[in-house]
């Protein structure tokens, strides 16, 4: 497994991925469509901190436009972030999920 998963793999490429939605500095993907929604959001820069992050604002907006399709095509979502360092990435991340 690499060192930092997302910055070898998913944003080099090499792992496939299905674009929700994209900035210069945050990308959501499905992590799985079926039988619930799962999108994960991730700032593109190695941060584990909130605190670290000068990018709120934009990752808010990301979140915001990317649950609000969530809602309008399945009608609820709930968003969720991680803020460990047990992970293999060194990424802040959030994950948006709903129930089909």
């Amino acid at each position: 497994m690499a060192d930092d998963f997302c910055a070898e793999m998913l944003f080099n490429g090499l792992t496939p991925t299905k674009t929700v939605y994209e900035t210069h500095h945050v990308l959501a993907y499905y992590k799985q469509q079926q039988p619930s929604i799962q999108i994960i959001t991730f700032v593109k820069t190695p941060s584990r901190s909130l605190h670290d992050s000068p990018l709120m604002s934009e990752i808010l907006g990301v979140i915001k436009v990317v649950t609000s399709k969530v809602i309008r095509e399945h009608g609820d979502c709930r968003v969720t972030t991680h803020l460990t360092h047990s992970h293999n990435t060194k990424h802040l991340y959030w994950l948006i999920t709903s129930k089909q």
